[in-house]
């Protein structure tokens, strides 16, 4: 065998051994991609209702914020008129909290519906995430 012909080997060799290698790289985009293509529709579903969530969750808070303000400044005139053993004013004080507790009660619980809603949002989008990490 001549040297050429050793050469030819040698390159025959490592043309298969690249192509080999080829076969592997594009097999694990392929499965790169998919992955991807996976998480960017799931997360294409979950978003908006993620972002529904969010507003959701703003929303009551900034409810029950408002709520707790007012019935702050209501608080302190009742202790001063049971201070004052001043029973009209009393009664008219908690006629203007009830409204609000029922507020602040309802957002609460409002609150508490979105955060659960947004943790298993937020347990789906960990899941796309976990496919796609673990392809790449």
């Amino acid at each position: 065998m001549g040297k050429w012909e050793s050469e030819l080997k040698k390159v025959l060799k490592q043309s298969e051994e690249d192509a080999k290698a080829f076969e592997e790289w594009t097999a694990h985009y392929e499965q790169v991609v998919a992955a991807a293509q996976a998480y960017i529709g799931g997360y294409a579903k979950i978003a908006p209702k993620l972002g529904k969530t969010i507003a959701a969750l703003m929303d009551t808070a900034e409810t029950c914020g408002r709520a707790a303000a007012e019935l702050s400044v209501y608080e302190d005139d009742y202790e001063e008129a049971k201070k004052n053993k001043d029973k009209d004013a009393m009664k008219t004080i908690e006629a203007k909290m009830k409204p609000l507790i029922e507020a602040f009660d309802q957002g609460k619980e409002a609150n508490r519906n979105a955060a659960k809603e947004g943790i298993v949002q937020g347990q789906e989008v960990n899941g796309l995430l976990e496919t796609l990490s673990g392809a790449i």
